[in-house]
C-alpha cells in the first residue's frame, strides 16, 4: 500500500520568524541579514523609517530592529508607529550616536519610547542573535535587556 508524501503523518515546518531591520547602512543590513538568516530568521531590510512604517502598516513581524537616527524619519518615530499598529511587536534598538547626541542619550531615549533592548553599536553577532530570541520568546509588553 502506498501512502501519500503530504499525508497527515508528515510534519512541516513552521515558518520562520520574520525580523524587520531599519538602518540607512546598507553594509548593516546585509550583516543583520546574514547573522539573522544563519539563525532561522527571515529578515526584511529597509534604509529609512518612512520606509519601515510602511512595512508595519502592510505586514505583521515577530520582531524589529532600528537604528535609532535614520534619515526620512528616525527610529524613535518607527517605535512610535509599532506601538500603534502592532503593539506587540518588540523592538531592538541600537545606535553609534550621532552629529548632537551621544551613543547613551540616544538609547535611552530610545527605551523611553518603549525599545525591549536597547545596545549600543558596533552590536556582536552573538548578542543581537540572543537579543531577537528573547524577544521573540518574552511575553508582548515585558522591556527586558538594556545594554
Amino acid at each position: 500500500m502506498l501512502t501519500d508524501p503530504a499525508g497527515p503523518n508528515v510534519a512541516t515546518a513552521p515558518e520562520p520568524s520574520v525580523v524587520l531591520v531599519a538602518d540607512d547602512s546598507v553594509e548593516i543590513q546585509e550583516t543583520l541579514r546574514a547573522w539573522l538568516g544563519e539563525a532561522g530568521y527571515r529578515v526584511i531590510c529597509v534604509g529609512s523609517g518612512m520606509e519601515a512604517v510602511r512595512w508595519i502598516r502592510q505586514r505583521s513581524f515577530d520582531a524589529v530592529i532600528t537604528e535609532v537616527i535614520l534619515p526620512n524619519g528616525d527610529g524613535l518615530e518607527l517605535i512610535s508607529a509599532l506601538k500603534r499598529f502592532q503593539p506587540t511587536v518588540p523592538v531592538i534598538a541600537y545606535s553609534g550616536g550621532g552629529r548632537y547626541l551621544s551613543i547613551s542619550d540616544c538609547l535611552r531615549v530610545a527605551r523611553g519610547f518603549g525599545a525591549f533592548a536597547t545596545l549600543a553599536k558596533p552590536a556582536r553577532q552573538d548578542e543581537m542573535v540572543q537579543l531577537v530570541g528573547q524577544a521573540i520568546a518574552t511575553p508582548a509588553g515585558r522591556p527586558q535587556l538594556v545594554r
